[in-house]
């Protein structure tokens, strides 16, 4: 019986420095000097006016409308490798396919 390595399959060979060089590409590429809470903030505040006092679910609706062109724009970044799109997010990377199929993303 052979030994086990330390590292699961999924962490093998990844390279902590080129993960946080893609998530700061990611960052800088899409953000160009602007800070998201601030841009959020004028979007969410637009749009929660507009509901003029409608009761809704409109925390879920923020993060769902957030979630899926977030988790679409990373895997682009870097070329579909859910390992680093995974740990850029911060998220599991069963939790990433699990959103992926949830949202019917389409991976390369």
């Amino acid at each position: 019986m052979s030994k086990k390595s330390g590292a699961s399959k999924s962490q093998a060979g990844i390279n902590p420095d080129k993960i946080n060089e893609a998530a700061e590409r990611v960052i800088r590429s899409r953000t160009r000097d602007v800070l998201i809470e601030n841009w959020l903030g004028k979007k969410i505040k637009k749009y929660v006016s507009k509901l003029n006092g409608y009761e809704g679910n409109l925390y879920n609706l923020v993060l769902l409308g957030i979630e899926k062109p977030l988790i679409k724009i990373v895997l682009d970044e870097v070329k579909g490798n859910q390992v680093q799109a995974s740990s850029i997010l911060g998220i599991n990377r069963n939790t990433l396919r699990k959103k992926i199929n949830q949202y019917g993303i389409k991976t390369k």
